[in-house]
């Protein structure tokens, strides 16, 4: 951002993600046979240690995810070689289909098989975490790509002209509301915690929402609460989703995973990342947050046995209690493995919404500033989940990213009735997700307010950053 004015760089960024849309290149208006063509359906592979899923539509249009964390689009075409090169095709038998298929030139059909792949190899491979917005060589097929951070698929992938959302990218399977921990300022409403007359689903009902999740086409859904590991048949319904070829997660506050067998039990169920609540390298300050003695000593032991097996990382959320000790926090993950760390500010839901160990919006950029550069010190990637109002608080100034709330949109929530929220924190169901048909869920007027961002102060609709911004989250407004 020396070169160019914030302005520019703003602008910048909105241009390519307006621009990010498909495009058909000379090959791919030619008619070809349905001898390549790829049927509806999330295909999963692993390519070199990566878990790379190909999410594709009626139309032929498609999304390539890698380890839930970047993101491309895909036309038709793009979506046929892809599948070819990961299932392994040799390369002169994908040429040859390709030839036949679209009717051209051999040389033609390697120079831009060849092309894609290189591209996609690159896009695939590369861990260069500055990268906020990727296109891709144009030659290539006629595809553009979008990177997005593990913590935030949510990067204007709605602004595609030619591929629009008609579901979520992810799932956050709430399976139970109990939880082992007592956090003061936790953003779950009291009368959650009751069924409140409601009965919660059991594993076969579980299942049945997992169905009906790969059925829309979701790739990826993290099993959350509450605390997750207090549902029994967690692990069978890991096992479960890796049948669905879908990306798996579990957010939890690590308690259970003290004991290594439930840790070797859910890898060998097929989970694929965990993330665990650490608030603190300070034990008093841990069990302070969470209102339960002895309960930090039980999650690190869940981080050390999580660390070398699964893709771990933690979240802490900053509040009064832990943020002037916080690089300290870095220096304790580190020496336990950790590569990366997410925070939060407090959430606006629940307890959250009056606590006075909170941190005010306007109170962050310091603390996020020390938080950064200790980070980059020890090479640790930070992951920032809170959307702000960027003439508050401006992500991108900071260097964390595009922030804008992604609820309704790129992530929805299902409670554990199989009540469907906009996301975790905002709790107004918007159907069933049993019960009701799913673009009736999707379209539903709640949906649609917070996707076209309705709630948004009328003095924000006019600021030249209202397409990053997005007036941040609309529970701080509400609230």
């Amino acid at each position: 951002m020396h070169a160019i004015t914030q302005m520019e760089y703003y602008m910048d960024i909105i241009s390519k993600i307006k621009n990010l849309f498909i495009k058909n290149t000379k090959n791919t208006e030619i008619k070809h046979s349905r001898d390549i063509q790829i049927q509806k359906g999330i295909y999963r592979y692993n390519k070199e240690g990566k878990i790379v899923q190909l999410k594709v539509e009626d139309s032929g249009l498609g999304l390539l995810i890698v380890d839930g964390t970047k993101i491309e689009c895909l036309n038709s075409t793009a979506c046929e070689f892809m599948k070819m090169y990961l299932e392994g095709l040799e390369e002169q038998e994908a040429i040859k289909r390709i030839t036949k298929s679209f009717k051209i030139k051999k040389e033609d059909a390697q120079r831009d098989y060849r092309s894609f792949i290189f591209e996609m190899d690159k896009f695939i491979d590369s861990e260069d975490k500055d990268i906020e917005i990727e296109t891709v060589s144009q030659s290539s097929s006629g595809h553009q790509s979008i990177k997005m951070d593990s913590k935030q698929t949510e990067k204007g992938i709605w602004d595609l002209q030619n591929y629009s959302l008609n579901s979520p990218l992810r799932f956050d399977l709430a399976l139970t509301y109990r939880c082992n921990n007592k956090c003061a300022h936790c953003y779950i409403p009291h009368e959650r915690f009751s069924t409140d007359g409601k009965k919660p689903l059991g594993l076969e009902a579980w299942k049945k929402v997992i169905d009906v999740v790969y059925n829309v086409g979701v790739p990826h859904i993290c099993f959350t609460g509450g605390e997750p590991t207090l549902f029994q048949h967690l692990p069978e319904l890991i096992s479960y989703a890796r049948t669905k070829n879908l990306l798996t997660g579990l957010i939890t506050n690590g308690r259970a995973l003290s004991e290594k067998s439930y840790v070797k039990k859910l890898v060998e169920s097929g989970l694929d990342h965990v993330q665990i609540t650490l608030e603190s390298h300070i034990p008093e300050v841990h069990d302070k947050m969470v209102c339960v003695d002895g309960a930090w000593k039980e999650t690190v032991e869940g981080i050390r046995n999580c660390v070398g097996k699964l893709h771990t990382i933690t979240n802490s959320t900053l509040t009064k209690l832990n943020a002037p000790t916080f690089e300290d926090t870095l220096v304790f993950l580190k020496s336990h493995g950790i590569r990366t760390f997410a925070s939060n500010s407090l959430i606006h839901s629940g307890k959250g919404i009056d606590n006075e160990i909170g941190i005010n919006e306007s109170e962050l950029e310091p603390i996020l500033k020390r938080i950064l550069t200790k980070a980059n010190e020890l090479s640790l990637n930070f992951l920032w989940y809170t959307p702000t109002r960027y003439c508050v608080l401006d992500p991108v100034t900071l260097g964390l990213g595009i922030k804008q709330c992604s609820a309704a949109n790129v992530n929805m929530c299902i409670e554990p009735d199989g009540g469907v929220l906009p996301c975790q924190s905002f709790y107004e169901p918007v159907g069933n997700i049993l019960n009701d048909d799913f673009d009736k869920i999707w379209n539903h007027t709640r949906c649609k307010w917070i996707r076209e961002r309705e709630y948004a102060m009328e003095k924000c609709k006019t600021c030249e950053k209202f397409d990053l911004c997005g007036c941040g989250c609309p529970l701080f407004l509400m609230h």
